[in-house]
């Protein structure tokens, strides 16, 4: 029990680096750029290929633990070589497409976002697609890592990425003597060249050695297809299980310029806080169910009373959190081109985001014991019923005149019916 509430306590410290990290990216973001147009259009380019980075970090390493353990009773390195080529093919297949459609993600996730200001977010955008490529070649070694219960780098995944970027466009700007916001996207690429990096130094010598026999040997076709299948049912689900944000910044982009950025920023904390929360305890919890569900094919009460704990201590914060925001948007953001009008604009927002991180933090658990209970294919189809509830949610809210307000109250509102989708289908399954 020592040991691990020493583990527990090493993976959330290592988790709120990364939050404190994240914090400090987009404080320099804000003090470089502000809420301007140009700030927008880094954050519609890195926006998707961002999610895919990390809402799949999560879901593919789930789905790869069972793998690797299922292959501790017969062939660890043909479950290895398994793992480590559907994530790579994948991998290449979701950034590939992603390079090829800028365009139509352009024109749909920023249609208020026109002309040169429209290129400039393509190219930014491949460049941010690149990123993402590095980081999901990263995954298969976290997952090899965290059967091994090794937590480092994978908790500190976020804390590498956010730790280069702000030490690349520091750098860039600096030595230019001016902001351009093509340097994010280059600080971001490093980023994810350094995710990787670290990963293959701290898998250790004997995989690094396994890993090129792997490369040089190979997939094995009769069996890759079925995983490359499976992961990307998680690839789909999460396209959808993302596209409510989506929605809320190509709506964002028809509104003035300046509230597209105020949403962001409102994102990028409500966010922090669930992943800090959310990936401390799937990567100390993932393993421990997965076996669980091996032996017994339930989930043990006390997981349930830990998942609800943890989801209502979230809901409790975010409520805290939200009495402050102002206070918390103008000591966290407002210097440099940032004003205090940026300030009162974000905390407005940040303020409704925020009711909702329990629901938030609830549903990123439980899609991971979905995943863990091998209840994949259902995914898709609750993906999609949270889209059309958050539609559904945002329309009547903006046909009753909420504006920006409805936008931030939409997810809340859809996180919570989706935790009660996510509870049924789970209990009924169970």
């Amino acid at each position: 029990m020592k040991a691990l509430n020493r583990g527990a306590l090493f993976t959330f410290s290592l988790v709120f680096v990364g939050l404190v990290t994240g914090f400090f990216r987009e404080i320099l973001l804000a003090f470089y750029f502000g809420t301007s147009r140009d700030v927008e259009i880094f954050r519609v380019a890195f926006g998707l290929p961002s999610i895919f980075s990390d809402s799949l970090a999560i879901s593919f390493v789930s789905m790869l633990i069972p793998v690797l353990i299922a292959g501790e009773d017969r062939d660890l390195l043909d479950a290895k070589r398994l793992v480590v080529w559907a994530s790579f093919l994948l991998a290449i297949f979701v950034v590939v497409t992603g390079l090829l459609t800028m365009h139509w993600q352009a024109a749909f996730l920023a249609p208020g976002i026109l002309g040169e200001d429209r290129e400039e977010l393509i190219v930014i955008g491949r460049i941010c697609w690149g990123m993402c490529f590095l980081t999901l070649c990263s995954l298969p070694l976290r997952a090899i890592m965290s059967v091994r219960e090794l937590t480092w780098p994978g908790a500190a995944s976020q804390s590498i990425r956010s730790g280069i970027f702000l030490i690349t466009l520091v750098v860039l700007v600096t030595i230019s003597g001016g902001t351009d916001i093509m340097f994010a996207g280059y600080a971001a690429l490093m980023a994810g060249f350094a995710v990787l990096t670290i990963h293959v130094v701290a898998i250790g010598a004997i995989d690094r050695h396994n890993l090129r026999n792997i490369f040089i040997s190979g997939p094995k076709v009769d069996t890759i297809f079925p995983l490359v299948t499976t992961l990307s049912v998680v690839f789909i689900s999460q396209v959808l299980w993302n596209s409510g944000r989506l929605i809320d910044r190509a709506i964002a982009t028809n509104i003035e310029v300046g509230t597209l950025a105020a949403l962001e920023y409102s994102y990028a904390i409500l966010m922090a806080v669930a992943m800090v929360i959310g990936t401390s305890t799937n990567i100390i919890f993932a393993p421990r169910i997965g076996r669980a569900l091996k032996s017994s094919q339930k989930i043990p009460n006390q997981y349930w009373k830990i998942i609800f704990g943890i989801s209502s201590v979230a809901f409790f914060v975010g409520i805290g959190m939200s009495f402050i925001s102002s206070s918390l948007v103008s000591l966290v953001f407002e210097n440099g081109v940032f004003t205090a009008e940026d300030t009162s604009l974000t905390a407005r927002i940040m303020s409704l985001h925020l009711i909702g991180l329990g629901p938030l933090v609830m549903v990123l658990i439980l899609t991971q014991v979905l995943i863990l209970m091998r209840l994949h294919k259902w995914l898709i189809p609750i993906a999609g019923m949270k889209l059309l509830v958050k539609s559904i949610v945002l329309y009547f809210l903006l046909e009753a005149e909420f504006g920006l307000d409805g936008i931030a109250i939409s997810l809340g509102i859809s996180e919570s019916i989706t935790v009660l989708m996510l509870l049924v289908l789970i209990k009924r399954s169970s």
